[in-house]
């Protein structure tokens, strides 16, 4: 080979180079801008996605809140029966004891009557 071919085969590996660099940079500038593009669109995409979770979980804790409300409210139903029962049965207990007293306090009066009927045969 002579000196012009070499010279020429290096001047055609230049240019080749050169070509493949600027195809090098022209891509990485499409990489760089879709990176951007998907860094902005992702990051939002993120915040939504955080956002409707937050959401959910607001959702779901306000009707959890609501549960609460009513198992609350339901539970202060229930002392209240229970405490109106009790006392019902209280009073019934009271009742029947003064009921018992008052059968006794006949039976008293009665044998006294029967008694005395008795003596005044």
């Amino acid at each position: 080979m002579d000196f012009e071919s070499l010279i020429s085969q290096i001047g055609d590996l230049e240019r080749a180079n050169r070509e493949e660099e600027r195809k090098l940079i022209e891509e990485k500038q499409r990489h760089d801008a879709t990176r951007r593009e998907l860094d902005n669109g992702e990051g939002n995409a993120i915040i939504s996605y955080i956002q409707l979770l937050g959401i959910i979980v607001l959702v779901e804790l306000k009707a959890q809140k609501e549960k609460e409300v009513l198992l609350l409210e339901r539970v202060t139903v229930i002392m209240t029966e229970k405490e109106t029962e009790a006392k019902t049965g209280r009073q019934l207990k009271e009742t029947i004891k003064s009921l018992k007293k008052d059968i006794e306090v006949l039976k008293e009066h009665s044998a006294t009557e029967i008694k005395l009927t008795r003596d005044k045969r």
